[in-house]
């Protein structure tokens, strides 16, 4: 933290905090969705941007030094993100209609994009002309190094956040007196997620939006009250005085728009703010609503709120990459038809036709890409007879493990390929790499974890007979920090094993040759469909997190891991995989903590990597010896 005296510009990298809404961790961002062109055919030339998951690290900032008078540290109730860009003009006039007194206490955070003109003078200028009004600091002004647009600009005023309920708001609006409190006493309800609130064109009594609704006709969400009104287009804005009574009504609302909203910070955290793969050029604001509504939250529209608003002074919307997000939005949410549950008119009909072809896209690696298998029946399920391509690097044989997968498909193909979706998964976990990776992959296609699961194909290694009960170990290693647990352990573990009448059978890769004592050395030997056939016979696992673990865990083979740095809630999902880490160092979860392009840690934080030397193998021993009674107690059940 910059202290108050001290301060100094300093670069930060993107960090949202780990807290979850379901109690367990999280973390951030969304996957990336391709559209395709008029002829159904992926249009390389124009959009590689779709092709490559978006970068985070090149997104840093710089805090403005401010005097302590101003700049806040402490916890609030409420952050104010004001995202500016060419709002030097704007920004005074919302400043001086500012009125600071609110039940709830607050902060406001300044972000200037990149501005042509720095924002960040007109701002402090503004607020120090108002100094002896302000009776605690009540802001600070970020600074981002490159323009990035209207998303990542609030995405870049909620890292710094400390209020447990976000407003986003537009440089270019008046606000009025009392305006903040009823948009946070909605949000306190349990169920609803984002609040906005009624937005009056600038110095007048003419309705700019109070919410937006889907119109098909357009193929885009119109402003209620200014261009429509229960789906029915308006030739003329209604005014407060003559618009119908439900316009000044709480109500729920497909989309409120990005101008002015309210959202729970924990919420905005877990699905990662706004998209990062939309580009500058609007509809940003309406993915966060629609993938919000998705996990069942609900959007409502708060008229006691009201601002005054000045549209589009920024330019986004003739920006260069408006087509862009276009298309990125069809493709995901109407092309899909998860838009098609979240509209509120049954009169709606999506005309798009059946989703019948879908290429997912997953660069590495092998756990991961075997985790993405696990949403193809739940495809498969919600596109009831459609073919599913999988296009991965390094792990062609683990897709095609899955009965699910139609074809593998080379990146170089994809010009040759028809399809009705793509999604590209690169990123989707590691952005949000404290969620559950399986709940990561789930939402990012828009499928029910429930629905989601394994059916690996097996196949008998020929020339190789198995013990009639063992136990597999991988005594895996990596150059990731906290990530290998010492082979000195596994071979303990291992000989105790032996000793105790157990069979041992080793598994793994070419740079795990060490002398480990066993009953069947099969490592270098298996190949995905012949491990999955040696783990599903097998009695239990003892392994690192690693790929071998991945399939004892898609199997249903009971097992104990060694985690070490990593939190297993981001890795597990069944329940049989015992995790062993070190719970009490206060770095764990590491790797969890890294962002996209940066998430394998080769150096250990604290540079002695307790996470490993914590962990012993009595440690490992006495999870091992509960597991295995565990399966003798079950074993008598199912006998009796």
């Amino acid at each position: 933290m910059i202290g108050r005296k001290s301060l100094k510009p300093t670069i930060i990298k993107r960090s949202f905090s780990n807290k979850l809404l379901d109690g367990s961790k999280k973390i951030k961002i969304r996957p990336i969705v391709v559209a395709q062109d008029d002829n159904d055919n992926i249009n390389l030339d124009g959009i590689y941007s779709y092709m490559n998951a978006y970068d985070p690290i090149k997104d840093c900032y710089k805090e403005i030094e401010t005097p302590s008078w101003f700049r806040s540290t402490e916890p609030v109730d409420v952050s104010i993100i004001v995202p500016m860009y060419k709002s030097n003009v704007f920004i005074r006039e919302l400043i001086n209609s500012w009125s600071f007194d609110c039940k709830y206490t607050y902060e406001i955070i300044f972000v200037d994009d990149d501005c042509p003109v720095d924002s960040t003078n007109f701002v402090f200028d503004a607020i120090n002309n108002r100094k002896d009004e302000i009776k605690k600091p009540i802001g600070k002004i970020i600074k981002n190094l490159v323009n990035k647009g209207y998303g990542q600009a609030c995405n870049t005023g909620a890292v710094v956040a400390k209020g447990k309920y976000l407003i986003f708001l537009n440089a270019d609006t008046k606000v009025t007196t009392g305006w903040i409190e009823p948009i946070i006493d909605l949000l306190k309800e349990e169920k609803v997620g984002i609040v906005g609130n009624l937005q009056l064109k600038n110095n007048s009594t003419f309705i700019d939006s109070a919410g937006s609704e889907w119109c098909w006709r357009k193929k885009l969400f119109t402003h209620i009250g200014n261009h429509s009104y229960k789906k029915n287009q308006l030739t003329n804005p209604f005014t407060v005085d003559n618009a119908p009574k439900d316009l000044l009504e709480v109500s729920e609302r497909e989309m409120v728009t990005g101008c002015c909203f309210g959202i729970k910070a924990d919420l905005f955290e877990y699905v990662g703010g706004f998209n990062p793969n939309f580009k500058i050029g609007y509809w940003e604001d309406t993915d966060l609503c629609l993938t919000v509504r998705e996990l069942g939250y609900k959007v409502m529209y708060q008229p006691n709120s009201r601002i005054y608003h000045v549209s589009g002074h920024s330019g986004a919307g003739s920006h260069v990459f408006y087509d862009h997000n276009v298309k990125y939005f069809m493709n995901k949410w109407v092309k899909s038809h998860r838009i098609n549950d979240l509209l509120f008119s049954e009169g709606d009909k999506n005309p798009e036709p059946p989703v019948k072809t879908i290429l997912l896209k997953r660069k590495m690696s092998h756990g991961d890409t075997l985790m993405l298998t696990s949403i193809l029946p739940a495809l498969k399920k919600k596109y009831k007879n459609c073919k599913i391509y999988c296009s991965v690097r390094f792990s062609e044989e683990v897709v095609l493990s899955s009965p699910d997968c139609d074809q593998f498909i080379n990146l170089d193909q994809i010009l040759d390929l028809k399809f009705d979706l793509f999604y590209n998964l690169d990123g989707c976990n590691e952005n949000r790499p404290s969620v559950n990776m399986m709940k990561c992959y789930a939402e990012a296609v828009g499928v029910k974890v429930e629905d989601c699961g394994f059916n690996m194909k097996t196949t008998i290694m020929p020339n190789v007979e198995l013990p009639k009960e063992y136990i597999v170990i991988h005594p895996g290693s990596s150059d990731w920090a906290g990530r290998s647990w010492q082979q000195k352990n596994f071979f303990e573990i291992s000989q105790r094993l032996l000793d105790s009448g157990e069979n041992v059978v080793l598994v793994g890769k070419y740079t795990e040759r060490e002398l480990i004592p066993c009953t069947l050395d099969l490592r270098v030997k298996a190949n995905v469909e012949q491990l999955a056939w040696i783990m599903k016979n097998a009695k239990a696992f003892v392994g690192i997190d690693s790929f071998p673990m991945h399939v004892a865990q898609a199997v249903d083979l009971p097992g104990v891991a060694f985690f070490g740095s990593v939190d297993p809630a981001c890795i597990l999902h069944n329940k049989k995989m015992k995790p062993v880490r070190a719970e009490h160092l206060p770095c764990i979860g590491c790797h969890n903590k890294q962002k996209m392009q940066a998430r394998a840690t080769f150096t250990c934080d604290i540079g002695t990597q307790e996470c490993i030397k914590f962990i012993t193998a009595d440690i490992m021993w006495k999870e091992i010896c509960k597991l295995l009674e565990d399966i003798k107690n079950e074993n008598n059940c199912v006998l009796g």
